[in-house]
């Protein structure tokens, strides 16, 4: 494989077709790949490249082709080919419980789920904080409810799961309490997460005679998080979940006290 992306990756031909080159070879084999890739397109060449590394997919391609039994499912953006991707394999499934689809109507308990009140895609830098919002909708004032806020990545590993109890919101402390939808926001400081898709849900809890349900969920909403990719763990061939950009330092030993140069 090493010898066969060498001489094709060298050859100058207007198309170059690489099939799961990525599937084999270390990761510093892997960086030359990409590399390469990318002098090519740089060069006005074209670079049909298959792979189920979406990472790789989404720092070399601009637009991209989801292909589901031999047949082209989505053609277009490569950020929405990705999240098609993503959700043809489950890793982006509704939740189950309960929650409304992604257009909610009036009587779902959660509108509909926005990044940044979605001024733009569902992109965000790894290193910028970003907003996530929804409505509840709150027939009555209930005797209390707990509103919660998850983060998953897309192999369902919770980041992180925020809640708010609702003594603690502004919907009690301005004395509220007649029926309506009532807006909901998290904003979320920097958090470096390796960039891929995450997904995030409401859920709320409710407690008192509020409704029979005594849990409701929003779906889950993709988050495509851009940036600069960690260098995988060789033993556990697992990104880490976090990149955080840090300064390195390696300072001289100190002289003296017994200490030899």
């Amino acid at each position: 494989m090493r010898l066969a992306f060498a001489v094709a990756a060298h050859l100058q031909t207007e198309i170059l077709l690489v099939d799961e080159v990525l599937a084999v070879g270390d990761t510093e084999f892997q960086k030359k790949c990409l590399g390469k890739l990318g002098d090519v397109t740089s060069q006005g060449r074209t670079v049909l490249f298959v792979s189920h590394n979406m990472g790789a997919v989404r720092n070399l391609c601009d637009k991209g082709i989801v292909l589901d039994g031999g047949r082209v499912d989505v053609i277009g953006n490569v950020d929405e080919c990705i999240e098609a991707y993503y959700r043809s394999i489950g890793a982006l499934g509704r939740s189950d419980a309960g929650g409304s689809d992604a257009h909610s109507d009036t009587r779902s308990v959660f509108g509909p789920v926005m990044i940044n009140d979605g001024a733009q895609r569902d992109s965000v830098s790894q290193s910028e904080g970003f907003e996530v919002s929804t409505s509840i909708k709150l027939d009555s004032r209930p005797e209390g409810f707990t509103i919660y806020c998850q983060l998953e990545d897309m192999h369902g590993r919770v980041i992180c799961r925020l809640r708010a109890e609702s003594n603690h919101l502004d919907y009690v402390r301005d004395g509220n309490g007649h029926a309506g939808r009532y807006p909901v926001k998290v904003a979320f400081p920097p958090l470096w997460l390796n960039p891929g898709l995450y997904a995030v849900e409401f859920k709320a809890d409710f407690s008192g005679s509020f409704t029979s349900r005594q849990m409701a969920s929003s779906d889950k909403h993709p988050i495509d998080v851009v940036g600069e990719h960690s260098v995988a763990d060789r033993s556990s061939r697992v990104d880490a979940i976090l990149n955080p950009q840090v300064n390195w330092s390696l300072s001289n030993p100190a002289i003296g006290n017994g200490a030899s140069s």
